[in-house]
């Protein structure tokens, strides 16, 4: 994994972590990569499961109005912001 990520990063202008909420063993990571002229957010979701790895995760690039819609979801649950 550290493999991929460093080859995805080495090839954007910019990558900015925006934030990290947790809800139990649940965890979203918001981002904001730059190539050029485009920006795209992104979004990863995971999931710590019994033994303390990673059980479940998923991500992807979505335009401004799906992580409003997205941000709207995740306030109705009891995230908590993490450092």
């Amino acid at each position: 994994m550290v493999d991929v990520l460093a080859a995805l990063l080495s090839t954007v202008d910019a990558f900015e972590p925006k934030m990290l909420l947790r809800d139990n063993a649940d965890f979203v990571a918001v981002f904001t990569i730059k190539l050029g002229e485009h920006t795209m957010t992104g979004m990863i979701t995971w999931h710590i499961n019994e033994s303390g790895l990673v059980g479940q995760y998923d991500c992807g690039m979505a335009s401004a109005a799906v992580c409003g819609r997205c941000a709207a979801e995740t306030r109705s649950r009891n995230w908590e912001a993490t450092r």
